[in-house]
């Protein structure tokens, strides 16, 4: 719950800022932007709070069909990076696999199943140059997978712990 409302917050304060410049522009007046732009970011926040909710819900209830009934050792909201999006989601950890369930408002839904023993080597990457959540995935194919995860460096301990 403490990651959902930090992420909710970030996501608030961040419109907000981005929002308050734009509508600044846009008006040509400092306080009128300012004004609108944390108006933008506290309904963007809110509206970023409930979709979280929500989907929490979802795919805690949904975990075991998702993972055709493994048992759930670890799981988070994630975004997983493809050619064409950041498709947002859902990551499961099972003792044998790692599962990414997109939700259905993603331009291309899909699920990513990673076996552990496929798994050459985990890495922290930077996202954008500058967020510090990015959970890249090298197996032993060659094929590179990039996450976006809340908790990176309990992620990265829990699969390592996991595969062992």
């Amino acid at each position: 719950m403490k990651s959902a409302i930090k992420t909710t917050v970030y996501a608030t304060l961040l419109f907000a800022f981005f929002m308050s410049i734009f509508f600044s522009l846009i008006t040509l007046s400092l306080f009128k932007g300012i004004i609108k732009g944390i108006l933008a970011g506290i309904f963007f926040g809110i509206f970023i709070g409930i979709f979280m909710y929500f989907q929490n819900k979802k795919f805690k209830r949904l975990g075991l069909e998702i993972t055709n009934g493994k048992e759930i050792i670890y799981n988070g909201p994630a975004n997983h990076f493809t050619k064409f999006e950041a498709a947002g989601g859902w990551l499961f950890l099972t003792k044998d696999e790692l599962i990414f369930q997109s939700h259905k408002y993603n331009l291309r839904p899909h699920q990513t199943i990673i076996k552990l023993s496929d798994i050459k080597e985990l890495k922290k990457k930077l996202i954008a140059k500058l967020i510090r959540k990015g959970l890249e995935i090298e197996t032993i194919d060659g094929r590179e997978e990039v996450f976006v995860v809340n908790n990176l460096d309990e992620w990265i301990r829990v699969i390592e712990d996991v595969k062992i």
